[in-house]
């Protein structure tokens, strides 16, 4: 089976959705538990604080929540092969009635939209509990939190180049690059979990601090001490460029993982699947 079949992605998808029930249970509950610590911490520390002090230790609770929302999503990429970690479960997968692009387009909306979905679905529920624990113990700031961290998660982009945009067409920029880098970066942790067959987590955060480091050697060589500065002027071409770049290099990325889950074999002792 070499082409795609909307029928048979459908009953890969079913298939999926009835074994991994547990798993999106334990991961979302995971999820919800590690955003309600640090709601709870938020509220602890509080409680007895004015309006100002409580705006503040919110909108600081927020941004560590969307960091975890970030971290999240990006490193879940890493899980796409979970569901093989023995011989059995690799075996039970691969002779699915379906063709391996369709198998590999499975798991990777579960480590995608799947997950984001999960986390996502985790802290609406967290500040739901939140906000009902805030009107109980008497907090100042009782708010929904949700609109403030899309806004973080869509922003890191304007975060990571110091220029907050100030026109609309910035904005959006913005908002696109930020996405791009996401689907960037998960795709280096997707291939990672593909290539290696061990502590993909690991090696694969490894790798890419690695990259991060020839990157700047590469930078500081290229440019040394007159690396080009985004400002307001330049950040929407900024923004394409970086776009293209990020969208290109994930594409490369989930190219050779599907690659290489094709070339996946039942028996490797190996640490990689080569």
């Amino acid at each position: 089976m070499a082409n795609f079949d909307i029928r048979r992605f459908g009953l890969v998808l079913r298939w999926m959705a009835v074994s991994t029930r547990k798993e999106v249970l334990s991961n979302t509950g995971a999820m919800f538990f590690a955003y309600m610590v640090v709601f709870v911490t938020n509220m602890l520390l509080s409680r007895n604080a004015n309006f100002m002090d409580s705006a503040n230790m919110l909108l600081f609770a927020i941004i560590m929540n969307s960091i975890i929302f970030l971290i999240v999503c990006i490193i879940g990429g890493s899980w796409i092969i979970k569901n093989m970690k023995t011989k059995e479960q690799y075996v039970m997968f691969m002779t699915l009635p379906a063709s391996d692009i369709e198998k590999f387009a499975a798991r990777a909306l579960y480590v995608t939209v799947g997950l984001v979905l999960m986390s996502f679905s985790a802290y609406c529920l967290a500040d739901v509990f939140r906000i009902v624990m805030s009107v109980m113990t008497g907090v100042n700031v009782v708010a929904c939190t949700i609109p403030r961290l899309l806004s973080c998660v869509f922003c890191i982009y304007g975060v990571m180049s110091g220029v907050p945009p100030e026109s609309l067409l910035g904005k959006v920029m913005m908002c696109v690059a930020s996405c791009a880098w996401l689907f960037c970066v998960n795709s280096i942790y997707v291939l990672g979990g593909v290539f290696f067959r061990r502590r993909k987590f690991v090696l694969t955060s490894c790798c890419f601090f690695g990259l991060g480091v020839v990157f700047s050697m590469v930078k500081f060589i290229l440019f040394g001490g007159n690396v080009p500065i985004v400002t307001n002027d330049n950040f929407v071409a900024c923004a394409i460029a970086n776009c293209a770049v990020f969208i290109l290099w994930g594409v490369i990325n989930w190219w050779l993982a599907y690659r290489l889950f094709r070339r996946m074999q039942v028996i490797n002792n190996k640490w990689i699947n080569l």
